[in-house]
C-alpha cells in the first residue's frame, strides 16, 4: 500500500444577511496579506524540490524559487499558495491547515466553491495526487464537493497521468489541463445550507515532479431560503459485512455481501418532498488499503427488488439507477444490500482490507426532491470486516522468468502456495520448495541453492543461472503438500554479457580503515558487444557500501560514486580482463559491476564472491619470484612463504600499473604487495 502525506486547507466562511433574488459572493481569500488567516505549521521552503509557502509573482519578500515549474499566471494580486513533494523535508507536516476568519451564510442557497488552481507538470501524477474540496456545514460531517488531481483518463499510463478537475466524484478527473502555465477557476456545487460553511481543500502530492498551486479562493450563492427539505437519511442496517472474504470468490454466482444499510424519507421537512435518488457513489472507508480496481471483479447493489451493476474505480463504485429510485415522502424504508467479487488477486493482497463507505453526501438527488440530511453519519462497512483471506489450493510459480534470459546471467523466480487464480496465501506454514528444470539442456543453479523454505507462503530463487544456449525452457516448482509440478513459462536464453570476479583471494584484511592492506581480484568482462571499444567503469560493490578502489585520480576511495572507480576500455567485442585493487572495508562478499562512462543506467552486473576477513601481519613473510628472485617479474608466478620457507600462498605478477604499496613506497611495474594471513601458516 501507497502511504502518502498530505496537506490540508481549512477555510471558513461567513456572509452577509440574505437579500432576496440576488446572487451573492460570500467570501474570497487571495492570500494577499497574513491578516484575516492563519497556518498551521508554518510555511517553511527547505529546499528547491520539497515545498509549501506562499510566493509573490512580482519577486517582492519571497519570490518563486528555481523548484517551481512554472511562473504562474492569473494569479488574483500577487501572492498565491504552491506545494511539491509533501512527505519530503518539510518540518511539522503532514497537515498544513489554512484558517480564514468565519462568515454566516444563513438564508443562502445553491451554494458554489470556485478555485484557482494548476498542476504544473502534466503527466507525473499518480490516481492519488489531488486536491479534495469539502464543505461543512455548522461542523457537522465534511461532504466531498470536488476534486482536482491525477487522472486515469486521457494520456494515462496506468501509473501516472495528467491533472484534472473530477466534479462527480468519482475519482477520475473528468478532462486533462490544457494550460499548465496558469491558474484556472474551477466551480463545484454545494448540496444544502446552513449557517456558518466550512470549505476544506485536502492536497495529497506525494513525491517530486508533482506541483500543484492554489488562489483565490471564492463562495457564491443566492438569496432566498431552502428550495429543497432536507429529511431524507441513511442508516445501519441488515446482516452487515462479514469478518473475511474468502479470494475463491471470483465469481459473479459466489458474490458476498459486504456492506448493508436502509434508506428512507422521514417525511418531517414541512415541504412534502419525495426523495429521487438518481445513484450513489460508494468510497473507500480509512481502513481500506487495497485499490478496488485490483481487487474486485465486480459488484452488485440489490435494493430488495432491483439489482443495479456498478461501476469499479480505485477508490469508489458508481451505481446509476434508471428510473430514478424514489422514496415517498414519509413512506417504507428501502434496504440496500452491496455484494462484491473478486479479482485474481496479487501476490501481496493477502490481509489486504476492504471498507466500504456510504454516507448522505454520496448520494445524488434530483434537485426537485427532498436532499440527504447531511448530519447523518456515514455507514460504514467496518475497519474490521472484509478482510481478504487467500486460500492455498496449489503450489504455483509468482513470478515468472524473464522470456529472454542471457547465459549464465543472474534472474529471479518466486514460488508460492497460491489459489486459484494465483494469489499467495501468506499464513502457509513455512515449507521447502525446490526450483528445478522440467524441460531444456541446461542446468540451474542459484548460490543459496535450489531448495528454500518459504516465508510469507513464498521462496524467492534470486541470481538463478542458466548455462546452456537454449529455447522453450521450462522450470517447475515442487513441494511436499503440493507435488504439482507447477510449470513456469517458458524462456529462450542468449548469450549474454557478463561480468565476473574470476581471480580472488580466500581471506584479505578486514580492516574497515584505509589502512587496511590492499589485495587484488581479478575481473573478466565478455560479450558486452552493445559497449565495443567504450569506456566502462569498473567496481565490486555489497549493497550500499562499497570497498576502497585505487584511481591516479581519486587515490583510496571507498565513495559510491561511479567517477571514483577505474575506468577501462572494452576491446572491439566487448571483453577486458584485468586486476582491481582493493582495501576491504570490512566487508566479506562483494560482486562485481560495470557501467558505461557515458550513461552510467546501462550496466552489468555480476554473482558475489565470498571471502574472510580476518586480522592480517605484514610480518614474518617472505615474497620470492618463482626465479629466485625478490624482485617480481611480471607474467612470473610469486610465492609466498613463512619464517620456515613453508608455502604459504602464491600469485602472478602482472604490469598493472600499481604505483605504490600500503605504506606509500614506489614499487617496480608488475610488483605488488601480497597479504598473507596469518592464521593461514601451514604448508600447501
Amino acid at each position: 500500500m501507497k502511504h502518502v502525506k498530505t496537506f490540508l486547507i481549512l477555510v471558513t466562511l461567513t456572509a452577509l444577511l440574505a437579500i432576496p433574488a440576488l446572487a451573492v459572493q460570500l467570501g474570497q481569500e487571495s492570500f494577499e496579506t497574513t491578516t484575516g488567516w492563519s497556518v498551521t505549521p508554518p510555511l517553511q521552503t527547505p529546499n528547491t524540490g520539497d515545498y509549501c509557502d506562499r510566493y509573490d509573482v512580482l519577486g517582492g519578500l519571497n519570490p518563486p524559487h528555481s523548484g517551481l515549474a512554472v511562473q504562474y499566471g492569473n494569479v488574483d494580486g500577487d501572492w498565491f499558495i504552491a506545494g511539491e513533494d509533501l512527505d519530503g523535508s518539510l518540518l511539522g507536516g503532514p497537515t498544513f491547515t489554512f484558517t480564514l476568519d468565519p462568515i454566516d451564510v444563513s438564508g443562502y442557497n445553491n451554494l458554489e466553491v470556485t478555485v484557482a488552481m494548476n498542476a504544473a507538470h502534466q503527466l507525473n501524477y499518480d490516481v492519488a495526487d489531488q486536491i479534495a474540496i469539502y464543505a461543512n456545514f455548522d461542523n457537522t460531517t465534511d461532504v466531498l464537493v470536488g476534486e482536482f488531481g491525477g487522472a486515469i483518463g486521457d494520456g494515462d499510463d496506468g501509473v501516472n497521468g495528467y491533472a484534472g478537475p473530477d466534479f462527480n466524484g468519482d475519482g477520475d478527473c473528468d478532462y486533462e489541463l490544457l494550460d499548465y502555465a496558469n491558474l484556472e477557476d474551477y466551480t463545484f456545487p454545494i448540496s444544502g445550507t446552513g449557517t456558518d460553511l466550512v470549505i476544506k481543500l485536502l492536497a495529497t502530492f506525494d513525491s517530486g515532479s508533482e506541483e500543484f498551486a492554489f488562489d483565490n479562493v471564492r463562495v457564491d450563492g443566492e438569496l432566498g431560503g431552502p428550495t429543497n427539505e432536507s429529511d431524507a437519511h441513511v442508516i445501519a442496517s441488515g446482516v452487515g459485512a462479514q469478518t473475511t472474504i474468502s479470494s475463491l470468490v471470483d465469481t459473479q454466482a459466489e458474490k458476498q455481501i459486504v456492506h448493508t444499510c436502509q434508506i428512507y424519507d422521514a417525511g418531517d421537512g414541512g415541504m412534502a418532498q419525495n426523495t429521487i435518488i438518481d445513484g450513489l457513489t460508494f468510497v473507500q472507508g480509512n481502513a481500506n488499503d487495497i485499490s478496488w480496481t485490483t481487487a474486485l471483479a465486480g459488484a452488485e447493489l440489490f435494493d430488495g427488488t432491483n439489482t443495479y451493476v456498478g461501476t469499479i474505480n480505485s477508490s469508489s463504485i458508481v451505481f446509476s439507477f434508471v428510473p430514478a429510485l424514489v422514496l415517498t415522502d414519509g413512506g417504507v424504508a428501502v434496504d440496500l444490500e452491496l455484494a462484491v467479487w473478486l479479482n485474481p488477486l496479487p501476490y501481496y493482497a493477502d490481509h489486504s482490507r476492504l471498507e466500504f463507505d456510504l454516507g448522505p453526501a454520496n448520494f445524488a438527488v434530483d434537485p426537485s426532491g427532498a436532499f440527504f440530511d447531511l448530519t447523518d453519519p456515514v455507514v460504514e462497512s467496518g475497519d474490521l470486516n472484509n478482510e481478504i483471506d487467500v486460500v492455498a489450493t496449489a503450489i504455483g510459480i509468482t513470478t515468472q522468468p524473464p522470456a529472454l534470459v542471457g547465459v549464465n546471467a543472474s534472474f529471479t523466480v518466486r514460488a508460492g502456495f497460491v489459489d486459484e487464480n494465483g494469489g499467495v496465501d501468506e499464513d502457509w506454514p513455512a515449507e521447502n520448495i525446490t526450483l528445478s528444470v522440467n524441460t531444456g539442456i541446461g542446468n540451474l543453479s542459484a548460490v543459496t541453492g535450489l531448495t528454500i523454505m518459504s516465508a510469507n507462503g513464498q521462496s524467492n530463487f534470486y541470481n538463478l543461472l542458466y548455462d546452456a544456449l537454449d529455447t522453450g525452457v521450462i522450470l517447475q516448482a515442487t513441494s511436499t503438500s503440493f507435488p504439482g509440478p507447477a510449470l513456469a513459462d517458458p524462456f529462450d536464453t542468449f548469450v549474454s554479457p557478463t561480468i565476473t570476479c574470476d581471480v580472488a583471494p580466500l581471506c584479505w584484511d578486514g580492516d574497515a580503515s584505509a589502512d587496511a592492506i590492499p589485495f587484488a581480484v581479478h575481473i573478466t568482462i565478455e560479450n558486452w558487444t552493445a559497449a565495443a571499444n567504450q569506456d566502462v567503469y569498473v567496481k565490486v560493490y555489497s549493497g550500499s557500501y562499497n570497498p576502497y578502489h585505487y584511481t591516479d585520480a581519486y587515490g583510496w576511495s571507498s565513495s559510491t560514486s561511479w567517477a571514483s572507480k577505474p575506468v577501462v576500455t572494452l576491446d572491439a567485442n566487448g571483453n577486458y580482463s584485468g586486476w582491481l585493487f582493493l582495501k576491504s572495508k570490512g566487508l566479506s562478499q562483494f560482486r562485481p559491476r560495470a557501467a558505461l562512462v557515458s550513461s552510467t543506467g546501462t550496466n552489468i552486473t555480476g554473482v558475489d564472491v565470498f571471502g574472510t576477513a580476518l586480522d592480517l601481519t605484514t610480518t614474518g613473510g617472505i615474497l620470492m619470484d618463482s626465479n629466485g628472485s625478490t624482485n617480481v617479474t611480471p607474467g612470473n608466478v610469486v610465492l609466498a612463504f613463512n619464517e620456515s620457507y613453508e608455502l604459504i600462498g602464491s600469485a602472478i605478477a602482472e604490469d598493472n600499473g600499481y604505483p605504490t604499496d600500503n605504506g606509500g613506497y614506489t614499487i617496480a611495474a608488475g610488483g605488488f604487495i601480497m597479504a598473507v594471513c596469518e592464521v593461514c601458516d601451514e604448508e600447501v
